[in-house]
């Protein structure tokens, strides 16, 4: 193989496969890229720890063609390095891979690509195409909520599923659950897919905001094609919670008031809270049309209190300050409602116009 590049082709590329490279693989192979080289002057890129595996595209010019597997983190950080706007990379039968641009040049050892493992074939005959914006929006804004260990690898996940007029996807951990809608056109195609929240993160990541996404998936893997990248992620396989029903229309009050001065009141409560290990619950006291934020730690005490709408009826209930911080940054717009029914049943957090997106939190014992 003998080609040259842009240097920020390559380098972007790079980053972009390497966010499906395997850390600490079994086998070296899989800590390293996939390179292959065509006479058509298109090169190929593809990271993947048979979880989730991406492929990226750039052009180049290709004076001979071939393929080579070079460690990620030392690929990465010598192209990097390079001060030269454009980078040679020649191979040899034995594997030895020269990299060069200005006056820089490096030897390193490849792997033999004959055992790389490559991306999985997803049939893309049902699919649907969703704006890059929407689909990171929906991560961004309920992947926080997923299980990071448990013993039901389904709430490591994401549930997908289609809409009348859109998507939703929806995530919960047992304590905290976060449900966001989108509209867009699903040609009345039906399904839902458990998608892990660590790949769907890693997907958020190399989304920018212009263009859209293609989506489509198979029995075992979903994928993500837009521009000149593609990603494939293994489903988890198994029946997602009936979360319909966790989710209650009987409230004893309801609070309307500004999210930023909410998120403001409850960073600054959260200040005494030392102890990672013991925390002492945020309380919020509706009496009066008025929310009183404290809490009360072995550090100190804080109080606030918030001019609210509704919220007739007497309650205090308490929330950790970290679910409560992670629902509430997630919510966008001015304005929320908070529902809650009683100190020990679950709060609801929504929009006060539409329904594009609904958090509940399971409180803490006051």
């Amino acid at each position: 193989m003998n080609i040259s590049c842009k240097k920020e082709a390559l380098s972007e590329s790079i980053s972009i496969v390497s966010k499906a490279v395997a850390s600490r693989a079994v086998l070296n192979i899989l800590e390293g890229i996939y390179i292959k080289a065509e006479e058509n002057g298109k090169i190929t890129l593809i990271g993947n720890d048979l979880e989730i595996g991406i492929e990226s595209v750039i052009e180049g010019k290709v004076i001979e063609g071939g393929e080579i597997v070079l460690n990620a983190k030392m690929f990465f950080n010598i192209v990097r390095s390079m001060s030269d706007s454009e980078i040679s990379i020649e191979t040899r039968e034995n594997g030895i891979t020269t990299i060069k641009s200005g006056n820089s040049k490096f030897e390193i050892v490849g792997i033999n690509a004959s055992e790389f493992p490559f991306l999985p074939s997803v049939e893309a005959e049902n699919s649907i195409r969703i704006s890059k914006l929407k689909l990171k929006e929906m991560i961004e804004k309920t992947s926080f909520a997923a299980a990071q260990i448990d013993t039901r690898p389904v709430l490591c996940g994401c549930l997908l599923e289609t809409l009348k007029s859109g998507l939703r996807m929806v995530a919960l951990d047992g304590f905290r659950m976060a449900i966001r809608d989108v509209e867009t056109d699903v040609h009345g195609l039906n399904f839902s897919v458990i998608i892990p929240a660590k790949s769907l993160n890693e997907l958020s990541r190399i989304l920018n905001d212009d263009g859209d996404v293609n989506f489509c998936f198979s029995p075992r893997y979903a994928m993500f094609e837009f521009e000149n990248n593609k990603m494939v992620i293994r489903l988890i396989e198994g029946e997602y919670l009936n979360y319909r029903g966790i989710i209650s229309d009987d409230f004893e009050t309801e609070i309307v008031c500004n999210v930023n001065e909410i998120i403001a009141a409850v960073n600054r409560a959260s200040l005494i809270i030392v102890n990672e290990f013991n925390r002492s619950p945020i309380k919020f006291k509706v009496e009066d049309g008025v929310l009183k934020i404290s809490c009360e730690t072995t550090a100190g005490t804080v109080n606030e209190s918030i001019e609210t709408e509704r919220g007739l009826n007497p309650v205090m209930i308490g929330f950790s300050n970290k679910y409560l911080l992670s629902a509430l940054h997630a919510c966008g717009g001015e304005e929320i409602i908070f529902k809650i029914k009683a100190a020990n049943k679950p709060a609801v957090i929504v929009p006060t116009e539409g329904d594009s997106y609904l958090h509940l939190i399971l409180p803490m014992q006051i």
